[in-house]
């Protein structure tokens, strides 16, 4: 049995039609339903101040999202929800490099 496949996906938020075009070894071709797909709108967020001393601050991230701090080798070494200011307190991190994760995404700052 073999499986091809290829994904294009369009970046717009628009519902997107699309169906699937099967072709089996022997040349027979057969299409699926038409079906929609729609990309959500992801929010763009961004931190500040890089390199931080004590408040890193999210902007465009609402209070409540989940947040993770870790080193760069991945070790987790804070984690909770983001305050209503959009700030997290990394006054207690030694100096260094480090990876902020919010809603799946990753920043790289520096703490000073």
């Amino acid at each position: 049995m073999f499986y091809l496949s290829k994904y294009l996906v369009p970046e717009n938020k628009f519902p997107n039609p699309y169906r699937l075009k099967m072709v089996d070894l022997n040349g027979y071709t057969e299409y699926s339903k038409i079906a929609t797909l729609k990309v959500e709108e992801r929010n763009s967020l961004s931190i500040y101040p890089n390199p931080v001393t004590e408040q890193l601050f999210v902007k465009g991230a609402t209070g409540g999202s989940a947040f993770q701090v870790k080193t760069m080798s991945g070790q987790v070494l804070k984690q909770g929800t983001i305050k209503s200011t959009g700030s997290i307190d990394v006054s207690a991190l030694s100096k260094g490099m480090y990876v902020l994760t919010v809603d799946g995404a990753h920043y790289k700052f520096i703490k000073k």
